[in-house]
């Protein structure tokens, strides 16, 4: 193979950030894998890290600027299932002391702590 092109190296990176497989990438640009990861490794490892950053750009400035942008549940789905984010309700105090101590059912601890944190959100 002659030395990739720009649009090949773009391609590349965006088939990664997509989520398609290296053996279907190289089946598109027809080379054999052992090819594909010679001279696309920069795309190989940088596609998914720029897609990640640039989902999670958007998120953070729609949060913290109140600017909409398009699909804001595509870009938290995105981000779930390929930046492996999660959510998760933390339980204990600042000194590891649990914040809910009279209940015994960390699922109905969980909401009590989100409704506590709903009703602080509305009183300010």
């Amino acid at each position: 193979m002659v030395e990739p092109t720009d649009d090949q190296r773009e391609t590349v990176g965006k088939m990664v950030a997509w989520g398609i497989p290296q053996p279907t990438i190289a089946g598109i640009l027809e080379i054999d894998e052992k090819t594909l990861r010679k001279h696309f490794r920069r795309e190989l490892d940088e596609g998914l890290s720029r897609a990640i950053g640039k989902v999670a750009g958007r998120l953070f400035k729609t949060a913290t600027e109140g600017v909409d942008g398009p699909a804001v549940t595509a870009g938290i789905f995105f981000l779930k299932t390929r930046a492996k984010w999660s959510e998760r309700l933390e339980l204990t105090g600042a000194g590891g002391e649990d914040l809910f101590p009279e209940v015994a059912d960390k699922r109905v601890a969980a909401l009590a702590r989100a409704a506590a944190k709903a009703l602080d959100r509305a009183q300010a």
